[in-house]
C-alpha cells in the first residue's frame, strides 16, 4: 500500500512535530542534516518548500507511508523529497493554504 498527503501546519513546526503524529514514522526516526525530512522504511514527512506559506504564518509537509516489504529508509525519503518538490512546484500550496 501507498499513501500520502499535503498538509498545513504551523509555521514553526518541525519534522519531528510532523512525524509525532504521522502514520508509520516516529519523530526518533532518521532526520535529514538539514532537518527537512524525518524517514523510516515504512515512512517518510517533509517540508514543502512553500513561500505563500511563509508569508502566511504556515508550513506545509509531505507525508508519505508505504507497506511494500524490502523498502528502505533511503527509498522513503527519495519518495517524499520527490512528492514535496513536486508539491511545491504544483500550485498545492495555495491549495492547501485555502488561497
Amino acid at each position: 500500500m501507498f499513501s500520502a498527503s499535503v498538509e498545513r501546519w504551523e509555521k514553526d513546526t518541525s519534522a519531528r512535530d510532523v512525524a509525532e503524529l504521522a502514520r508509520s514514522v516516529d519523530p526518533g526516526d532518521t532526520r535529514s542534516e538539514d532537518g527537512r525530512f524525518v524517514h523510516s522504511a515504512t515512512g517518510a514527512v517533509g517540508r514543502v518548500d512553500c513561500r505563500v506559506a511563509d508569508g502566511a504564518g504556515r508550513s506545509v509537509w509531505a507525508t508519505v507511508r508505504v507497506t511494500r516489504d524490502g523498502t528502505t529508509p533511503e527509498q522513503t525519503k527519495n519518495l517524499v523529497t520527490a512528492y514535496a518538490d513536486s508539491a511545491a512546484a504544483s500550485g498545492a500550496c495555495d491549495e492547501v493554504l485555502g488561497r
